[in-house]
């Protein structure tokens, strides 16, 4: 199955023409790939999950049912996001740190007149968007990825600035509905132990494939991070395995691991 960025029109049957069985573009829609994995898999390899998907719109749970963002889609952020809640919190606040160091990198590219890095950088933070459901704002920056494309300046000129403006106030939005981070104290004997095992479990998963287990213990290690430095290593370590470089994602663990255990 084909996996790419360039959802124009014909690149279906062209991947199909040279050997693929099927198609998707990004952003990813895990409910889109589970049927299409089940398709050409045979019956006799599949095996059902005896779990139901959760319901986030289960009135019996607060914390999810009242949490929204202006100008985002949520439940298609959370479907996005494997039908993990706390998944998609982690990918929310990875796009909240990252959205406006993008957004430099435009104005940067803009003002040297480099058309192809602005284009590139544009598209990036197009999928991101869409990743976390911003619908209007992605397709916002498709137009300015496609006016990137065609070398039309008058219309990134124009509309850049009001992109950049609604960028922030999304960042914003995302900020206020993020919740704050719990301060741990550092020389907590017991919140190390479990860190450092939590740590350690996340690395077996890692070279086990087993994701389920890296999904969870990922959340798990974000709540029981005590220092916001620490905190912001554990998220680069999501994003790593979220972008499937899990070398990466291991080198990060054996340092963090140094760093604590000592």
């Amino acid at each position: 199955m084909a996996l790419t960025a360039n959802a124009v029109y014909g690149m279906r049957e062209m991947f199909l023409q040279i050997g693929f069985d099927d198609f998707m573009s990004k952003p990813i829609d895990f409910i889109e790939m589970d049927t299409i994995l089940k398709k050409w898999i045979p019956k006799e390899k599949q095996i059902s999950s005896a779990v139901a998907c959760r319901n986030f719109a289960n009135t019996n749970n607060p914390t999810m049912t009242t949490f929204s963002i202006e100008g985002v889609d949520v439940n298609k952020g959370i479907r996005l996001s494997g039908e993990k809640f706390e998944y998609y919190y982690e990918i929310l606040t990875m796009f909240h740190n990252d959205a406006l160091k993008q957004q430099e990198k435009i104005k940067k590219y803009l003002d040297t007149g480099d058309l192809h890095m602005y284009t590139i950088h544009i598209h990036a933070l197009k999928s991101a968007l869409a990743n976390i459901g911003a619908d209007e704002l992605s397709e916002a920056a498709h137009a300015l990825e496609m006016a990137g494309q065609r070398g039309d300046l008058p219309f990134i000129e124009t509309n850049t600035e009001h992109f950049n403006m609604m960028l922030e106030q999304l960042v914003n939005s995302i900020s206020n509905a993020l919740p704050s981070s719990n301060v741990k104290g550092e020389g907590d004997p017991l919140i190390n132990e479990q860190f450092i095992a939590e740590l350690a479990k996340l690395k077996t998963a890692l070279e086990n494939l087993d994701f389920e287990v890296v999904n969870r213990t990922n959340y798990v290690l974000t709540e029981l991070a005590w220092t916001d430095d620490i905190k912001t290593v554990v998220r680069n370590i999501s994003k790593h395995i979220l972008l499937f470089e899990y070398d990466e994602a291991s080198a990060l663990i054996d340092d963090l691991l140094r760093e604590t255990v000592q």
